[in-house]
């Protein structure tokens, strides 16, 4: 039984680029959380057909939304999608292509309407019908833009006119495009980039506090710089250099970043972190992690300081730390002593992990 429905198709582009090593699994991770986005921002009641690849295949039955309630819902999508890039952008600690050039992802709207049926594959049900073609099909066209919304004259002439317009976004220009076995099919489309003057900038990165008469620690390791900062930064790897950790609780599923916390777990003890960072200069990567957990400090930041070229990596650790009042004071070398055993034998093992991977890095273990 066909029924005429509604299709949207919110579709990301701009990363096909990255497809090895580093940069792949950044990107994936990045993509993951913008459709996680895109899903969540959903105000129409519309169904998930599926998750294609960098897009999101919306769908719904009998009851067809308006055009301005679809301007409405591409507006938040949109402006919800470029506050997370602007933001990530600010918070980001990686220099890989995928995390810097995040923030030029582009975002692209496409709405057809028709007649459909379901069909059932194993325990899911997917619409099925020329219209989920067409769709499909649009995703290729001749818009001179990257960012629109783009909506078929069977949609349009149905569901609104061309005087329908989202206020900020001008008016409706048209196109049309021949497909093998489809034939001629008419558009409009509306330009979305007027809308990124109303997403949020960020703002000003917060560097971190620095204490004086840090301990420091330097080593020269024999691997790409990126290569180390991914072995220190992501802390799924964090398990093959550090020792001494029972169990690390932190977001599986996203990139490490200015924010993130994770919780070291040592005996019955629960040590906070917070990743953040401040300026070494030019051409550095830098991870820093605060923590007030530690008892004998009121607080401690560990920097994480990488400058290279080629295949060696001067590795610099910077531990500022606050010692709390009176009895702080009184127990700092005994503070001191174990940082410096503990930060020594840790930069020992992360020496001969990154120089085994040398250049390529390995796949994430991820801990239970």
């Amino acid at each position: 039984m066909t029924e005429t429905s509604f299709l949207f198709i919110p579709d990301i582009s701009g990363f096909t680029e990255f497809v090895t090593g580093v940069e792949s699994e950044h990107s994936q991770h990045i993509i993951s959380e913008l459709l996680e986005l895109i899903i969540d921002s959903n105000e129409l009641g519309l169904s998930v057909a599926e998750v294609e690849g960098d897009a999101v295949f919306f769908y719904k039955k009998g009851d067809v939304p308006s055009v301005p309630e679809v301007i409405k819902q591409v507006k938040k999508t949109f402006i919800d999608f470029n506050n997370h890039l602007r933001l990530y952008e600010h918070r980001r600690i990686c220099g890989c292509g995928a995390c810097s050039g995040a923030v030029n992802l582009s975002l692209k709207f496409v709405v057809h309407t028709g007649e459909i049926s379901m069909v059932s594959v194993k325990d899911r049900v997917k619409p099925f019908g020329e219209p989920v073609i067409t769709i499909h099909r649009l995703l290729k066209n001749k818009i001179p833009d990257d960012e629109y919304v783009m909506v078929t004259d069977d949609y349009l002439n149905k569901w609104g006119d061309e005087e329908t317009v989202g206020d900020t976004l001008g008016n409706w220009e048209k196109g049309n495009d021949c497909y093998d076995k489809i034939g001629n099919v008419k558009y409009n489309f509306l330009r979305l980039s007027p809308l990124k003057d109303m997403a949020f900038h960020g703002p000003t990165p917060i560097e971190s506090l620095k204490f004086q008469h840090p301990l420091v620690f330097e080593e020269t390791i024999n691997a790409r710089k990126d290569i180390v900062f991914e072995l220190v930064s992501n802390l799924n790897y964090r398990h093959l250099w550090t020792k001494g950790v029972d169990a690390m609780e932190f977001d599986k599923e996203k990139l490490n970043r200015v924010g993130t916390k994770h919780i070291c777990v040592i005996g019955d003890r629960r040590l906070e972190f917070e990743t953040v960072t401040s300026n070494f200069g030019n051409d550095q990567l830098v991870l820093g992690e605060r923590t007030q957990s530690i008892p004998l400090v009121r607080e401690s930041i560990a920097y994480y300081i990488l400058e290279g070229e080629d295949d060696v990596t001067k590795l610099r650790i910077e531990i500022h730390f606050k010692p709390r009042k009176f009895i702080g004071w009184l127990l700092n070398p005994i503070f001191k002593r174990f940082m410096i055993k503990s930060f020594k034998q840790g930069i020992t093992l992360l020496k001969e992990v990154a120089e085994k991977s040398r250049s390529v890095i390995p796949e994430p273990i991820i801990a239970d």
